[in-house]
């Protein structure tokens, strides 16, 4: 009786703040909001931004929280952290202080070890 009349009620899309142009059986908004050119979707990477999903594309390639490998050890770093991860990157390059050749800073300490005996 009563829920099938109630879900068989037109209603416009509920998308806010723009709603498009859908108007459909309630029993059907769920598969619309699949659909909606104006549904909003969240970042998935955590930045807490919100945009159409006509956005999303654009969004993922700008985001500050966006996955970027570090070009020296390869390790997935979200995009502003890049630069604290440097600091920390067993396989960013350094100069040893002594010969002054490039290394990474893992191989430093060995060269610091033959460069001081």
């Amino acid at each position: 009786g009563c829920y099938k009349e109630i879900q068989s009620l037109s209603i416009d899309c509920p998308t806010k703040p723009l709603p498009c142009s859908w108007r459909g059986p309630l029993i059907n908004v769920e598969d619309h909001l699949q659909e909606c050119p104006n549904r909003r979707l969240a970042c998935g990477f955590g930045c807490g931004a919100q945009f159409l999903i006509s956005e999303k594309e654009t969004h993922e390639n700008e985001c500050h929280k966006r996955p970027t490998n570090c070009r020296y050890c390869d390790t997935s770093i979200p995009y502003d952290s890049l630069e604290d991860h440097y600091i920390s990157c067993r396989e960013y390059p350094v100069s040893c202080t002594y010969c002054k050749k490039n290394f990474s800073r893992r191989q430093e300490v060995s060269c610091y070890k033959h460069c001081t005996v």
